[in-house]
């Protein structure tokens, strides 16, 4: 490389010979084909190359990027380095220069610019070293700060299982300090705010408070649940008739009926207020700026809940199955995708409580109020609806396959497209429920099951009595059936089948009905 530098009537020119015009060029070149194989993925670099960006303190910064800087550095210091010694040479080599001689202002600076370029050297040199000085300073700062975190986290946690002294009847004895502990609590929802992306870590430790606290405090038993247990046992044990379970329970009748059973969950409250506010911040959590809602793992099966107030608090894809909820207040509440397989929510408020794709199967929800809830594509299989309020509640594509809707009020209620299967409706009020595209398929009805203003627009009745219902000829003549439907003196439409179909004869011939008029067997929605 050849490069003439020259100081003329205090003008600094130079030119760059050819060779040096050349070697720029191949710089230029190696520069661009590198970062067009790095763009696309043709160049791979070395794990321990990946990971240099990382250590000078820029995980983030775009790797063709850092690589470009680094070969423009490099080109950079050596330059710098080519020209000063350079300038060393031309200095040790002039002749000796005398104060009154013509060229002794040149001398003057060709030694300032060898200062000069001297300590632009050394800061080009010092970069990388001051990038990694900066780097382990941060790392310092960052190990300190998760320290503090970590002791401001075990400090709430001791003060969680917190205790004080009383005097009791002339004797010391030691209790939980339940105030203590809610305060420990506040704080905990404190830190999550301070850095959310703890949540996760503190939704866990939430939950297992919750829970341990719940095996020392277990929930309350109604009558009515003591016999349900003994007259349906799970396993193998022998059911007992409801007047077996009486004797054996020494209560009367009156005391297990559905209404006893409202009553007594109207008024249950929290046993613990310490246990209520962790479950308020564990359905606050995913409100707070910063945390992702999916990266958190509130896990409460087997929870004693009953009588928490939660209005408002969002448990989506939350673990409570076979929790017991009795009483709980969700009103407004967050339930998107969670898991309440055989939870007990007798008597719970749940109005306007979003509860889609929700898993509610085998779930006890005697006299639970559901005014205006979001249920669509919810599992309600084999759940336990009995006096259940679903009043204007959205059941659109919903399972309830098997589902104990007695004496359920359903008025307004929209359940298009939604599984029914031996479902039971008997005295159930369906005034004015939109049951377009249902599978009604051996559902109980009774003379007191009301379906005033019911619409039944591309539904199928198979083995169903509705002799005996309040059916309307037009609501009839909506569905679709075959001959195993009793109609009583209800006429039997003509699009109907005139034999008794095996079911799947009868759902081939149903979907064709149903593309006939226009609905999609699919979504009928």
């Amino acid at each position: 490389m050849v490069v003439d530098l020259r100081f003329e009537n205090g003008t600094l020119s130079g030119s760059l010979g050819l060779p040096g015009l050349m070697a720029l060029l191949v710089l230029l070149g190696a520069l661009a084909f590198t970062i067009r194989m790095l763009r696309k993925g043709g160049l791979h670099l070395p794990a321990r190359f990946a990971r240099v960006p990382a250590d000078f303190g820029l995980p983030d910064l775009w790797p063709p990027f850092f690589w470009t800087a680094v070969m423009l550095w490099v080109g950079l210091m050596l330059t710098l380095t080519a020209g000063l010694f350079g300038l060393i040479f031309e200095v040790l080599f002039h002749s000796v220069v005398r104060a009154g001689d013509s060229d002794a202002w040149n001398f003057r600076f060709l030694l300032a610019q060898m200062v000069a370029l001297t300590g632009v050297l050394g800061a080009v040199v010092a970069l990388p070293f001051t990038l990694l000085k900066l780097s382990l300073s941060r790392a310092q700062t960052t190990t300190a700060q998760e320290s503090l975190f970590n002791d401001k986290i075990n400090a709430t946690t001791t003060d969680l299982y917190a205790q004080r002294q009383i005097s009791e009847e002339e004797r010391q004895v030691w209790q939980d300090d339940v105030l203590r502990r809610n305060a420990a609590l506040d704080r905990l929802e404190a830190l999550v705010v301070e850095r959310p992306q703890e949540a996760r870590r503190i939704s866990r430790l939430l939950s297992v408070y919750i829970r341990e606290l719940s095996r020392e405090f277990p929930a309350q038993t109604h009558p009515y649940l003591q016999v349900f247990t003994l007259t349906h046992p799970q396993g193998y044990s022998r059911p007992l008739k409801e007047e077996e379970a009486f004797y054996e329970l020494g209560i009367q009748p009156a005391d297990a009926e559905l209404h006893a059973l409202s009553d007594w969950a109207e008024i249950l409250r929290p046993v613990r207020s310490d246990m209520e506010s962790a479950a308020q911040i564990l359905g606050r959590l995913g409100g707070i700026s910063g945390v992702d809602r999916r990266s958190l793992e509130i896990d409460l099966r087997h929870a004693n809940l009953q009588g928490f107030h939660l209005n408002g608090s969002d448990f989506s894809g939350a673990r409570l199955a076979f929790a017991n909820t009795q009483g709980v207040r969700l009103n407004n509440a967050k339930l998107c995708n969670a898991d309440l397989h055989r939870a007990q929510l007798q008597g719970a408020r749940l109005e306007r409580a979003n509860l889609e794709h929700a898993s509610l199967d085998y779930a006890g929800l005697e006299v639970a109020v559901f005014d205006g809830a979001r249920m669509t594509s919810a599992n309600l299989n084999r759940s336990r609806l009995d006096e259940a309020y679903l009043c204007n509640a959205d059941l659109r594509q919903c399972r309830l396959m098997s589902a104990n809707l007695g004496a359920a009020r359903l008025d307004g209620a929209v359940l298009t497209g939604a599984r029914m299967d031996h479902a039971n409706l008997s005295t159930a009020g369906l005034v004015g429920t939109q049951l377009d595209g249902v599978l009604l398929d051996q559902v109980r009805f009774s003379p007191s099951t009301a379906v005033k203003d019911a619409t039944f627009k591309g539904s199928a009745l198979r083995l169903v009595n509705c002799s005996f219902s309040e059916f309307q000829q037009a609501q009839i003549d909506q569905a679709f059936g075959d001959a195993s439907v009793r109609l009583g003196d209800l006429k039997r439409p003509t699009h109907w089948s005139d034999k008794t179909l095996s079911p799947d004869e009868f759902a081939t011939e149903w979907h064709a009905y149903q593309r006939s008029i226009g609905m999609d067997p699919d979504d009928p929605t």
